[in-house]
């Protein structure tokens, strides 16, 4: 089974729970929690409608409705959704051959404020990957220089375990440039 038909097949739970997410949102519109999950089942509906090959219109909608829905930014999950979603939007746009539309949305994802997620554990390269196989290496440059605030960057760190896996993050990334500027790929589960 293909990656396409395993993100086809988490959409028959995906949507009905995004349907039962929006009915919860409708019956208790003042409730934040219930909002917060509703946009990110939206942002995974939109990504697995993207991964499964459906209708880039949709997804593009899907994803331009989530990101103008959040306008929390004291939420923990305003930069994920900063990244995630102008990722999944650089995605579309060069489905669509809109190059330069795909590389905004990579710079934009790599201006997020961060997260806890994203600080720790880092973002995914998938856009970075697709545009680095478009010979697009110098944004992606960009765009790792970017991310290098929020999750390599060991002078933000206090803690010394979180400051080494920072300073390890950091030349990770420098690997990651030095083969683009070679004019290879990274090879990296991140960028799968």
């Amino acid at each position: 089974v293909g990656r396409a038909a395993l993100y086809g097949a988490s959409l028959k739970y995906l949507k009905p729970a995004c349907d039962t997410l929006a009915l919860a949102v409708k019956t208790n519109p003042d409730d934040k929690v219930l909002q917060g999950g509703l946009s990110q089942m939206e942002e995974h509906v939109a990504l697995a409608s993207l991964e499964a090959g459906l209708d880039l219109v949709a997804v593009k909608s899907l994803a331009e409705a989530v990101l103008a829905k959040d306008k929390d930014t004291k939420s923990w999950n305003y930069g994920n959704r900063i990244f995630n979603v102008h990722t999944l939007l650089g995605r579309v746009a060069l489905r669509e051959g809109k190059l330069d539309e795909a590389k905004k949305h990579l710079l934009t994802a790599g201006h997020t404020p961060g997260s806890p997620q994203l600080n720790s554990f880092g973002p995914s390269f998938i856009l970075a990957r697709e545009l680095a196989e478009k010979g697009e290496g110098d944004t992606v440059i960009d765009f790792l220089d970017s991310v290098a605030r929020f999750w390599a960057n060991p002078d933000t760190r206090t803690e010394a375990n979180s400051n080494r896996v920072a300073s390890e993050n950091l030349k990770q990334l420098e690997f990651w440039k030095t083969q683009l500027r070679a004019g290879k790929v990274p090879d990296h589960p991140k960028w799968r």
